[in-house]
């Protein structure tokens, strides 16, 4: 082990280490996510949406470890993105019928060299119209 996690270990009395089942108790302790952690990744891998400057193999990464976390498997992980996606590239993805994860990011970032980026104009009168839905709720 380097860095942190040598340092964990020398920090160990003698006694856990020459024990593996306390070894492994020990680092689970330490180092095992915890189910709070696992329930605010299944919430956010289902609520997460790309965002307007966040590139595809971006997003696609940051759902990947989300998925990771709460032991996803490629079918909904695949679901959970497609979700998330914005709504352009979302329906060329799905036009494509990607068969797994990998087909899915090259599909998606076909669509997004393909689609035309939102330009500056574009992003400030949607943000407009959303402060005038919000304020038109309040009343």
């Amino acid at each position: 082990m380097t860095g942190v996690a040598a340092d964990w270990l020398e920090g160990l009395s003698s006694a856990v280490l020459a024990d593996y089942q306390r070894l492994m108790q020990a680092y689970n302790a330490t180092y095992k996510i915890p189910d709070i952690l696992k329930f605010k990744s299944a919430k956010e891998i289902f609520s997460r949406k790309q965002e307007d400057r966040e590139n595809v193999d971006d997003f696609v990464a940051h759902m990947r470890k989300i998925g990771k976390v709460i032991g996803a498997d490629e079918k909904l992980l695949s679901y959970a993105i497609r979700n998330g996606l914005k709504s352009p590239i979302a329906a060329y993805v799905t036009q494509q019928k990607p068969q797994n994860l990998d087909g899915l990011l090259e599909a998606a970032r076909v669509a997004e060299f393909t689609c035309p980026a939102k330009q500056p104009q574009d992003v400030a009168i949607s943000e407009q119209l959303a402060d005038l839905k919000a304020e038109i709720r309040r009343k």
